[in-house]
């Protein structure tokens, strides 16, 4: 079974499509909207197998002590894969702004995610 960490706003329907398909979710925050476990703190232990959020969770939070560097370490550092939801019309702008970040890193527009979230969780490792 692989775990989907998300953060807050992800798609509930696609939520339940990956747990239909076996796999579990997991909550995650960005450190100011106090939802699920902040993501900074993930370990191998959390067993997270693919990260999923909007750009504007990681992105949007100007006066946060907090940026999408260190939000998208944990990703980096363990070799999770990260799917940066973003309408396709943005991907251009988005890839600039995320230009310094290494690590398997996704934009996917919200109409791909499923089918892109499954295409990469088939190659994603089980940590659980």
């Amino acid at each position: 079974m692989k775990i989907i960490g998300y953060m807050e706003g992800t798609d509930p329907a696609f939520l339940t499509e990956m747990v239909v398909k076996g796999h579990g979710t997991m909550p995650l925050g960005n450190g100011a909207d106090s939802h699920g476990k902040f993501v900074k703190l993930l370990t191998n232990r959390d067993g997270v197998s693919l990260f999923v959020t909007y750009l504007h969770k990681i992105t949007g939070i100007p006066t946060y002590d907090v940026d999408y560097k260190d939000l998208l370490y944990p990703c980096k550092s363990m070799g999770i894969p990260a799917i940066i939801v973003a309408p396709r019309s943005c991907h251009e702008k988005a890839r600039e702004l995320l230009k310094d970040i290494q690590g398997k890193l996704y934009l996917v527009d919200p109409q791909d995610l499923l089918k892109e979230a499954c295409s990469i969780i088939e190659t994603c490792e089980d940590f659980a």
